[in-house]
This record gives C-alpha cells, sequence and structure tokens, in this order.
C-alpha cells in the first residue's frame, strides 16, 4: 500500500498564504515507458487532505483518490498514476449542514473546479529522483526523494516537481508530502484571484494551493 500525504488544497490562515515549500510549475514532462511492474493504490487508505484561505479565514477537508497506482522495478518507486475525484470533496471545518453544503457546492461550481465538465484531475508520475538533501524544507520529516509528474485540472496539463518521502515496508510502499503549494491560477481556477482581478480589496483568496498527499498500495 502507498500513501500519499496530501492533495490537500491550501489557502491558508488569516493574514497570509498557505505554508509549505513551493513546488517548481513548469511544462509538462514526458512520460518514458518501462516494464515497471504496476502496484495498485488502496483507495481506502489513500486520502488527500485540502486547506484554502483567504484574508479573513480558512477552509479544510480531503478529497479521495478514485484508483490509480506506482510502478515499481529494482524495488524502487519511479512511477504512478492517480484519478482524484473531485465529486468527493468534504470540508471538515464548517458544522452548520446549510454553511457547509454552499461552500461545497461553490468549490464544485464554475468558480473553482467546474466539476460539472471536469470531474477529476489526474496526477501522472514522470521521475522520482533519490535525494540526500533538499533545502528550504518545512514539516513534519526530513524529505528523501525530488518527485516530477504532471497534473491536470480543469483541462490544463502542467508539470510540477515537489519533495516527498518515498519509502518501502515489506511488500508495501509508502510515499508522502509535507505541505506544499502550487499556484491554482495556473490551471485556471482563478476566482479571487488578486493576478486576475483588480477590484477585489480585501475579498480576495490567495493564489496558492497547498497540498499534502498520502497514499498506500495494497
Amino acid at each position: 500500500m502507498i500513501i500519499l500525504t496530501g492533495f490537500a488544497l491550501a489557502l491558508s490562515s488569516c493574514n497570509q498564504g498557505p505554508g509549505g515549500t513551493r513546488a517548481e510549475t513548469k511544462e509538462a514532462t514526458e512520460l518514458k515507458t518501462t516494464d515497471a511492474k504496476q502496484i495498485p493504490v488502496n483507495t481506502e487508505q489513500s486520502r488527500i487532505e485540502w486547506t484554502g484561505s483567504k484574508l479573513t479565514g480558512n477552509h479544510h477537508g480531503t478529497v479521495m483518490i478514485r484508483e490509480g497506482y506506482v510502478t515499481v522495478e529494482n524495488g524502487e518507486i519511479n512511477g504512478g498514476e492517480f484519478v482524484i475525484d473531485l465529486q468527493t470533496i468534504v470540508n471538515e471545518d464548517l458544522d452548520d449542514p446549510d454553511m457547509n453544503a454552499q461552500l461545497i457546492g461553490h468549490l464544485k461550481s464554475s468558480d473553482f473546479f467546474h466539476v460539472d465538465s471536469f470531474p477529476v484531475a489526474t496526477f501522472v508520475i514522470t521521475r522520482v529522483e533519490k535525494k540526500d538533501e533538499i533545502s528550504g524544507v518545512e514539516g513534519e520529516f526530513k524529505p528523501t526523494h525530488l518527485i516530477t509528474g504532471n497534473l491536470t485540472m480543469k483541462g490544463i496539463t502542467r508539470g510540477i516537481s515537489f519533495p516527498g518521502r518515498v519509502y518501502r515496508e515489506g511488500e508495501i510502499y509508502v510515499g508522502e508530502t509535507n505541505s506544499f503549494t502550487i499556484d491554482r491560477t495556473v490551471w485556471g481556477v482563478n476566482y479571487g484571484s488578486r493576478k486576475i482581478f483588480d477590484n477585489l480589496k480585501d475579498q480576495f483568496i490567495y493564489d496558492e494551493m497547498g497540498l499534502k498527499i498520502s497514499i498506500v498500495t495494497d
């Protein structure tokens, strides 16, 4: 089983954007075909946490991985592909059912992820590089690898690289990340962005999306 700790969509705490290392965003990278073994992800144990923030506060919750696998060669993870089911977005900080439903409805609308037209996001790992040292990383653990892949949301595919920890426990492979951030507007999630709209005053939402991924293989 593999854990990617978090697809945490973070617009974090009051008066600041989300914390965590900023992922490098670039053009999509080429996927090299190999004969590596595919090991399916345990979708019940794998999960993505998200956090979102504006100037006056934040929200957080989860979203599920619908299906996925990692590829393993010579006992090491060297790739993988994951399908994130955006229909399963859940908020965990609003106790009022009506307010909770209103927020989730807004996140699923065309203002944000346009789930009716784009019900899933995908992440394809194209490279996993072992690193002795990765500087400038905040979080619960020291990362061991730099993970590069192609993230597709709302029909837009861009390459990203971020630090993570990848290891094996017997027949179980584990991969996890501390919180890291990407710029949501690169994928056309523009609602409330000061970069896109110049008349928002203090009614803006931070552009950065914080991700924290946890994945476990069967």
